[in-house]
């Protein structure tokens, strides 16, 4: 048994996360605290992300791209390397 840093219940080693640089091998916090941390997080940080690609943006990267790939023989070939290697 353990005590969750967080919530501080005593629960089974198997709520907690394995861990190896801590002295017992578990980190402190139980599975449900991370999660909920975790979601937290994430809630925080949506705003910010999901307005990064807005879909003006994503077509203004696209034609960049492509006037880029249609103006410059080098990136083009750089560009079909590339596909090359992905593909195979």
């Amino acid at each position: 048994m353990k005590q969750c840093n967080k919530c501080k219940r005593m629960l089974p080693y198997s709520s907690f996360t394995k861990e190896s640089q801590y002295r017992d091998g578990y980190r402190t916090r139980c599975r449900a605290c991370r999660a909920a941390e975790d979601r937290e997080r994430m809630a925080r940080n949506k705003p910010a992300s999901a307005t990064f690609f807005t879909p003006e943006i994503r077509a203004s990267v696209l034609a960049n791209t492509m006037a880029r790939y249609q103006a410059d023989p080098e990136y083009r070939s750089y560009i079909k390397d590339i596909e090359g290697k992905v593909n195979k």
